[in-house]
């Protein structure tokens, strides 16, 4: 069974049903059974998304030790990897066992794509930061904002 376990060492489970698959899909956008994209993208680029799906799956244990949403949310591990993890597992096991290999070699993909995504994203911001030119356009711009600003400040106490 997929869960996690919070700040305080109290075990989470995270089990999906198709009402809770389609509250999550409906309210929050997210469909989790949908493999046209990767269905854990939002949870895992959105942590605040991850959150709130997390309180949709777990509402009836939220309510069985009498917490509120922000002493919940309070209690959530950090950095929110443990979730992610169950929530996938949770995906996983709502399919019948025959799919289950193949869904997880797929949100497998999927995390790889996101992975080498996010190093090209990286590395292309850094040479775009150690270009001369857009490091001289920068400054000027920077400087021609901070002039601008000084003018408005002198004008405003003249007057």
């Amino acid at each position: 069974m997929a869960g996690f376990t919070d700040r305080k060492g109290n075990q989470w489970r995270v089990e999906l049903d198709a009402p809770t698959i389609s509250e999550i899909r409906d309210e929050h956008g997210v469909n989790l059974v949908g493999f046209e994209a990767d269905p854990l993208g939002p949870l895992r680029n959105d942590p605040m998304k991850l959150v709130t799906v997390i309180a949709a799956i777990c509402r009836e244990q939220i309510s069985e030790k009498a917490l509120s949403p922000t002493e919940f949310a309070r209690l959530l591990p950090s950095p929110p990897d443990p979730m992610l993890d169950a929530v996938r597992d949770a995906v996983i096991g709502f399919f019948p066992s025959g799919q289950a290999s193949h869904r997880l070699e797929v949100l497998a993909k999927f995390e790889q794509m996101a992975n080498k995504t996010n190093e090209l994203a990286a590395a292309k911001m850094q040479q775009v930061m150690d270009d001369p030119e857009v490091m001289k356009t920068l400054d000027d711009k920077a400087n021609r904002v901070i002039k601008q600003a000084i003018q408005k400040m002198s004008q405003d106490a003249g007057t």
